[in-house]
């Protein structure tokens, strides 16, 4: 195991040393890449008349557990989304230390997250504390690409195993979408983008509320004319089509409270997405589209039956349906050639014992039930299956003092396929508040079942089906520091490991393949962040993950995680104008593609890159603001994922507007 010494030293040394590890990469030395640094721990924007981070509930871990009393906990501020000019929920995540982002190209390019290396299966992703995985997917994953951030508050990630509060899945982490709750007098907000690739962006959200009634509703849509998500081969004879992306989304929170000690809370998100698709690497598919449906809901009815006992009921219900189109010279062969449908059904009873700010214990049961519906038009298949989990949860959460304090908690999920599963963790953290030091650390074990794609196949077109699958097992640990220095900085810096029993792969031995457990899998490294405010008009910020993953049954390492990522950011604030540059460099990760010639699997290696992006905005009222945003302004051209294209120089302008 790395020691804290050890690991403040190589950040130190490579934050000096990036320029070189970026020509390592790539061949050549880069201008722009000097004096990288990171904003990656967020502020308190107290100064602001706003709520400061360390007060924040965080909401995902179901109890009244503070951002200052958690261990290995990110979180987002709607702030942090507005001053980087985030649109995408995919935008935000990659200015996490900790995690890596993927994508097939953007502007609906489907977009995966890694957790200190887990795969993107291996986390929970709910909004408003409804799970929203795609049953139907390979991994059970949330693809992030096409969630717009205009309606959310916060996003919350909690890192290392969690499977003892959400069960399966969330072995890698939990990443929670936190949307507006409506307040103050009724008030109408409008927002309107326009840019590059003829991207147009609308919406208006309507919000109020007071002690007894809250709401907050938004609508929008999103279009763009596009580019080839599938990168041109430098023989094409002729260029490859553009492809396009139309969405259209809504969300909504109500909070209703019709006698004190009883509060009723409810939401839902909606999209419906059209994408054109090019489903091969360096293949140009104009005739492939896809159609994307999802929603979720939930409703929490919460009894304060004294002042330390409070008990709730909520109810939630996801779906996603997947529809894939290929045109035949403008003719369809079908009204879908492939059509993916899955449903998540939950039910929780929870209690929650307070003593004061001393112990909070949680005790809850919870119901699961998946649906899954895979129609295949073309071979005339159609495969329906199911899966039901009921948990037994408890965690409870110690503050002595406000100088140390301990989050425990363990579950039992009765799988319907699997059988009894158990998880644990412990979170201790300690502060010693002479000199401001928080020492914390992270423990447990977790699984995840197979998804039902795994298990049964897609009707035996493709994979077929294997029913002596086992869940994977997960064991990890990390253990940090966070230390304010002389009021104006404050620095982060922890280490990982974990270790991935059964890892669930597919084999490719034979065609149709099918998905087995061969893998052992381990991935270690560390992340470290640190902010520096000098002045109150500037805050310059930095970060960097060093991450080594490693398959120990072929000694290769994961594909799409790179070694070395680092994110930047410089903000400078004067009067109504703020002004924002990011930067982020990613280094050398191996990717692999599928040879139709060969039908063989072939190892590649894509190149490090640094790519930079300066957002900006001027409030010319305290009701209208303007907004401007580059992206990737020295035009680099590269990839997230082999063969597919991401956007060069772009550029975006917009405007909000507030009625009240």
């Amino acid at each position: 195991m790395l020691k804290i010494n050890n690991c403040f030293i190589s950040l130190l040394f490579f934050l000096s040393i990036a320029p070189a590890i970026y020509a390592q990469d790539n061949g050549s030395t880069p201008d722009n890449l000097t004096g990288i640094i990171e904003a990656a721990a967020p502020s308190t924007n107290a100064q602001k008349g706003e709520v400061a981070l360390d007060d924040v509930i965080i909401s995902a871990y179901k109890s009244n557990i503070t951002y200052a009393e958690s261990a290995s906990v990110a979180v987002i501020t709607q702030k942090d989304i507005e001053k980087g000019g985030y649109r995408f929920v995919s935008d935000v995540l990659q200015s996490v230390p900790g995690l890596q982002l993927v994508q097939s190209s953007t502007l609906g390019g489907t977009a995966s997250v890694f957790i200190r290396g887990a795969k993107t299966g291996n986390m929970v992703v709910l909004i408003d504390g409804v799970k929203v995985n795609d049953i139907s997917t390979i991994e059970r994953t949330f693809d992030f690409a096409t969630l717009a951030t205009d309606s959310i508050e916060r996003i919350e990630i909690i890192k290392g195993p969690q499977s003892a509060l959400y069960g399966s899945d969330a072995t890698g982490g939990i990443i929670n979408i936190v949307t507006k709750k409506g307040k103050g007098k009724p008030a109408v907000t409008v927002n309107m983008y326009a840019g590059s690739y003829y991207t147009t962006q609308q919406s208006a959200n309507i919000s109020g509320g007071d002690s007894s009634l809250n709401y907050s509703l938004t609508a929008g849509q999103i279009s763009a004319q596009g580019y080839s998500k599938a990168a041109k081969p430098k023989n094409a004879a002729a260029p490859f089509d553009d492809d396009g992306f139309y969405q259209r989304y809504a969300t909504g929170k109500f909070g209703f409270t019709p006698v004190a000690p009883l509060l009723i809370d409810a939401g839902f998100t909606a999209k419906k997405s059209a994408i054109e698709v090019d489903d091969s690497s360096y293949t140009d598919d104009p005739n492939s589209d896809e159609e994307r449906t999802e929603l979720s809901g939930y409703t929490t009815i919460k009894h304060t039956i004294a002042s330390f006992w409070e008990q709730s009921v909520t109810v939630n219900a996801s779906r996603t349906q997947r529809e894939y189109y290929d045109y035949n010279d403008g003719a369809w062969d079908w009204p879908a050639d492939n059509t993916y449908t899955g449903s998540l059904l939950s039910a929780e009873w929870l209690q929650v014992f307070s003593l004061k700010n001393v112990d909070t214990l949680t005790i809850g049961v919870n119901y699961e039930k998946e649906l899954s519906h895979i129609k295949d038009y073309l071979n005339d298949t159609s495969t329906n299956n199911d899966n039901s989990t009921t948990g037994f949860f408890a965690q409870n959460h110690i503050n002595a003092g406000n100088i140390l304090y301990v989050t425990a908690g363990v579950r039992a999920d009765n799988n319907e396929i699997f059988g009894w599963q158990q998880s644990y963790t412990v979170s201790p953290a300690i502060v010693i508040p002479k000199i401001k030091t928080k020492l914390k650390a992270n423990y447990g074990k977790g699984y995840k079942a197979p998804s039902l794609y795994q298990i049964y196949g897609d009707g035996g077109s493709i994979v077929v089906e294997n029913k002596d699958l086992k869940p994977e097992e997960n064991t990890g640990y990390d253990i940090g520091i966070e230390q304010p220095l002389l009021s104006i900085a404050t620095v982060n810096l922890t280490y990982f490991h974990n270790k991935y029993k059964d890892m669930i792969d597919y084999d490719s031995s034979s065609y149709p393949g099918r998905y087995i457990n061969i893998n052992r899998v381990k991935t270690y490294g560390y992340e470290s962040s640190i902010t520096i405010t000098p002045l109150k008009a500037l805050t310059l910020s930095g970060g960097y993950t060093y991450l080594k993953t490693e398959d120990e049954t072929t000694d290769k390492p994961l594909m799409r995680r790179p070694e070395h990522q680092v994110y930047s950011s410089l903000t400078v604030t004067i009067a109504k104008f703020e002004i924002c540059a990011t930067g982020t460099y990613i280094g050398k990760r191996k990717d692999a593609y599928y040879d139709s010639t060969t039908y063989s699997t072939v190892d590649v290696t894509l190149d490090g890159y640094f790519k930079a992006d300066i957002a900006a905005h001027y409030a010319l009222t305290p009701q209208l603001t303007i907004h401007a945003k580059a992206e990737n302004i020295t035009d680099k051209k590269y990839q997230q994922t082999y063969g597919y294209t991401m956007p060069q120089r772009s550029y975006y302008v917009g405007l909000t507007a507030m009625l009240q």
